[in-house]
């Protein structure tokens, strides 16, 4: 159950974040990030078909909250979250972040259609970081483990743990800002006449 819990974050978090990355890597060539000669662009087309070909991100999306939630009668997801939770000791933001998606979760997972697939997207991507947090705060233990006891290359070590902290600090709270979209009702969506996208 939980490789089908992870499988639609997995395919949509990783390519947006690689969308992310190579768009980064224009930017950070300036004007330069445009002309073929860098690579930059190329990197920036190859990222960018990746979350059309998961399947696309927005159907993965509504599959997290169309049929994952509600494994095992939504069991599978709770494990997941305490497993998490488990792993997020000290770490107040991915902590917070936890609960934001435990409530998102269970109100997607009791709304209507419309506010389920509204919810989704945001929902994904909280719960893909809460995910990647839990990893790394794994991960940052380890590597100070690792550091204190002088095994292992201690630079590797420090920007190991630079990085895990950096996740922790910047990406975390940052996935915290979707918690009111993954809880908005979806009649927002329909305050607009078809026809108006028409004109």
């Amino acid at each position: 159950m939980r490789a089908d819990i992870l499988t639609p974050l997995v395919k949509a978090w990783g390519t947006d974040v690689g969308v992310e990355v190579a768009s980064q890597g224009i930017q950070v060539h300036g004007g330069m990030g445009f002309v073929e000669e860098t690579g930059a662009a190329q990197h920036y087309r190859d990222a960018r078909i990746a979350p059309i070909y998961e399947g696309t991100n927005g159907i993965q999306a509504a599959d997290l909250v169309g049929r994952k939630l509600g494994l095992e009668g939504g069991a599978a997801f709770a494990r997941l979250l305490n497993d998490l939770r488990s792993e997020a000791a000290g770490e107040r933001q991915l902590i917070a972040l936890l609960g934001e998606v435990e409530e998102a979760a269970i109100r997607a997972a009791r709304a209507g259609h419309d506010d389920r697939l509204a919810a989704s997207y945001p929902l994904l991507t909280m719960t893909a970081v809460a995910v990647a947090g839990g990893l790394m705060a794994r991960s940052l233990r380890a590597a100070e483990a690792d550091r204190a006891a002088g095994h292992g290359d201690r630079d590797h070590l420090a920007m190991k743990a630079a990085a895990c902290r950096f996740f922790l600090d910047q990406i975390v709270p940052e996935a915290r800002g979707l918690a009111a979209a993954a809880m908005a009702p979806a009649e927002v969506l329909y305050q607009v006449e078809a026809e108006a996208f028409a004109a």
